[in-house]
């Protein structure tokens, strides 16, 4: 199995392009996408039924399990450690026909795989994903702005490159990466509507042209609260699980 750690996680389920019949590891390519709240039941007991039903349900294609690490949050700790122990029976009851990917922020899931003594062992492939960088930012804000007809003027686009420097410089753990600019992005076009409303004279120019003025300073960008968009993903360890059998 795998586990995946970095920025942009799965949007959607979706069916991959086929790929030629000696180079398929799994039966088909559907993506069960799912987070801890359709694996985790309300009472004790029901929790290994939801869980059960997902393993089914994604027989034969790939179960990714999105911000895996709230299975081992302690406030629910009864009712996921009941998920991750069936997560586990189902893995090794099926391991020739699924594939299990789980994940979730480096930090949270250094906590899961130490939840139960059967998942590092069965997770044996890492992928992290690093933060965008400062430029790579600057193009995701230009891609927003493009899609919805908007332009930056040769000021705005010094002082936004500024500000997403140093936000970059200055991360923690706690940094939006994407989702931080998409914020900015937003903003910007709030303050452009609150500005050009008392003009005078208003052209299409004026109207979808982004101005320094609308982009906040950096010191108060750097208030506005961000939930990190990044993941983590985990494989299980076939071999481990042969090794338990004998």
């Amino acid at each position: 199995m795998l586990c995946e750690q970095g920025v942009i996680p799965p949007q959607q389920s979706q069916r991959e392009r086929p790929l030629p019949q000696q180079q398929r590891l799994i039966k088909n390519y559907e993506l069960y996408l799912l987070e801890e709240s359709k694996l985790v039941g309300g009472f004790l007991g029901q929790t290994a039924m939801k869980t059960n039903e997902v393993i089914e349900q994604a027989l034969g294609g790939v179960l990714f399990i999105d911000e895996a690490y709230s299975l081992a949050d302690s406030q629910q700790d009864m009712y996921g450690k009941e998920a991750i122990e069936t997560l586990l029976k189902g893995m090794e009851d099926h391991r020739d026909d699924l594939v299990v990917i789980v994940a979730g922020y480096p930090r949270e899931m250094t906590k899961f795989f130490s939840s139960n003594p059967g998942l590092k062992s069965r997770f044996n492939r890492f992928i992290n994903f690093e933060d965008y960088s400062a430029e790579e930012l600057f193009q995701i804000f230009e891609r927003f702005a493009n899609k919805a007809q908007y332009k930056l003027s040769a000021n705005a686009a010094i002082k936004l490159q500024a500000i997403l420097k140093d936000e970059y410089q200055s991360r923690d753990n706690q940094f939006g990466n994407g989702r931080f600019v998409r914020t900015l992005f937003e903003r910007s076009m709030q303050q452009l509507a609150s500005r050009v409303v008392s003009l005078p004279s208003l052209t299409n120019d004026v109207l979808m042209t982004i101005e320094a003025v609308d982009l906040p300073e950096p010191k108060i960008v750097s208030k506005v609260p961000q939930t990190r968009d990044s993941m983590g993903f985990a494989i299980p360890n076939p071999a481990a699980t042969r090794e338990k059998e004998r």
